[in-house]
């Protein structure tokens, strides 16, 4: 099954919403509580674009390449 951004970003935020208010609720402050959430919104896109850009380049076959463009650079 592929990947509905829509939902997992409704689960993303409905789990930030429950750590804002323990956070809170533990005495962290607004800023602080903020940063973590945009490191994590952060790596949320990161694993999520990682499997496309494999699947993209998967995709890739030299064959499809210009002769030119075959060999290895190494």
């Amino acid at each position: 099954m592929g990947f509905n951004y829509a939902a997992e970003k409704k689960k993303f935020e409905t789990l930030w919403a429950r750590l804002r208010r323990e956070y809170r609720a533990a005495g962290m402050s607004d800023t602080a509580i903020q940063k973590m959430h945009d490191f994590n919104w952060e790596v949320f896109k990161q694993e999520r674009i990682y499997p496309f850009i494999r699947r993209t380049w998967a995709s890739v076959s030299l064959t499809s390449l210009p002769p030119s463009r075959r060999t290895s650079p190494h």
